[in-house]
């Protein structure tokens, strides 16, 4: 029987077919991860249970014990790591399979096992189809009232036919408890999977629409503009009695700042207009604190300060590889984007966007261009 490492993951559950990504500090789990990527790219993801009423720290426990596991796993794969300058990293990992993990033992500094996996057992039959479409249903109704689910996930439940994938899906993006979390993950009968899902699914509807409800109650009753009206002029009044005026001289000493900071025409002229905005706005606004953080921006870029581009494209290269495990063809264009710098000095530069879920590496390849260049990162 094959032996793999496990990575003992709290409040995670991760499901076959889904992918997540995670960022990794214990050194421990570091190192397991490198060994990993380095061997044949898998690993047993384990969920640790809750002791004692309380919930597992989130992410990788890599002093959990053997019997703080639940019996069935994953056996995943490790899709994409990017290893940081602090000594983390950040990886995704894929599910394969269930796993019910067998003969769980120490290692040196991490846990391994054997695994036997549970493949999906399914007739597919009426039952079957009527389940599907309840689960369907249910959980498209989720997504529409649920804040912690965006509309895009309706585009991708409508291509999923399959109904383990279906529910495994489902069972990854909805917000449960762990235990019911890992309940789902040790039912390889497909339709029992869907039965128990619906269940939860009900439940997930009733306090979501109960909140809704209220919601739309207080809506109702409070007419937004004429509110908002009322508690500006409260605030107004309470500033003049209490004498604050806090919020005004930020507001000076960020004008002084932008004014400093050598704007040229075009960009004086947005930061007039937006200051302006700002100083007719409630401090205590949303909208404030997004102009607000706007205009800090402007101040703090280095406007009229150049330095000399450094084209070495074999530095970049090795920068990059250094950096960023895989990702080839976006290294390849950025690459691309430097020989024809080099090659044509003049031409306007094009814009590169990356585009992608948090924790795959965007922010860290813009570090990796900026050094390859000799520019500041801002």
């Amino acid at each position: 029987m094959d032996r793999l490492p496990v990575l003992p993951l709290g409040r995670v559950v991760v499901y076959p077919h889904v992918v997540l990504p995670m960022a990794l500090t214990d050194p421990f789990a570091v190192q397991l991860i490198d060994e990993v990527v380095q061997g044949n790219k898998r690993l047993l993801l384990g969920v640790v249970r809750p002791l004692g009423g309380t919930e597992p720290p989130e992410g990788a426990v890599m002093q959990a014990r053997a019997d703080e596991l639940y019996e069935v796993g994953t056996l995943g794969t490790v899709v994409r790591m990017l290893k940081l300058g602090d000594g983390s990293v950040r990886v995704m990992v894929q599910g394969l399979e269930r796993a019910r993990l067998v003969e769980v033992t120490p290692a040196e500094h991490w846990l391994v096992a054997g695994y036997e996996t549970l493949p999906n057992t399914v007739v597919e039959d009426a039952r079957t189809e009527a389940l599907k479409r309840t689960v369907h249903a249910q959980f498209s109704r989720v997504i529409d009232i649920a804040p912690y689910l965006g509309e895009e996930l309706h585009e991708v439940l409508v291509g999923i036919s399959d109904a383990g994938k279906l529910a495994d899906f489902v069972a990854a993006n909805l917000d449960l408890a762990l235990p019911a979390k890992a309940e789902l993950l040790a039912i390889d009968d497909v339709n029992r999977r869907l039965e128990r899902l619906a269940e939860l699914l009900g439940q997930e509807l009733q306090v979501l629409e109960v909140g809704s409800q209220i919601q739309e109650k207080v809506r109702t009753r409070l007419d937004q503009n004429q509110r908002e009206y009322v508690l500006r002029e409260q605030l107004r009044v309470i500033r003049q009695e209490l004498g604050e005026e806090e919020g005004e001289d930020e507001l000076t000493e960020l004008a002084g700042r932008l004014e400093a900071a050598g704007l040229h025409d075009e960009a004086k002229k947005v930061v007039d207009r937006e200051l302006k905005r700002l100083r007719q706005m409630s401090p205590q606004s949303a909208e404030y604190h997004v102009a607000r953080t706007y205009l800090e921006v402007f101040a703090t870029l280095p406007w009229g300060r150049t330095s000399q581009d450094r084209l070495d494209l074999k530095a970049a290269r090795d920068i990059l590889d250094r950096d960023h495990y895989d990702l080839k063809p976006v290294k390849e264009r950025i690459l691309e984007y430097l020989a024809v710098r080099t090659l044509n000095p003049a031409a306007r530069g094009s814009i590169m966007c990356f585009v992608g879920p948090p924790g795959v590496g965007k922010t860290s390849l813009g570090q990796s261009i900026a050094e390859a260049l000799g520019r500041r990162f801002t």
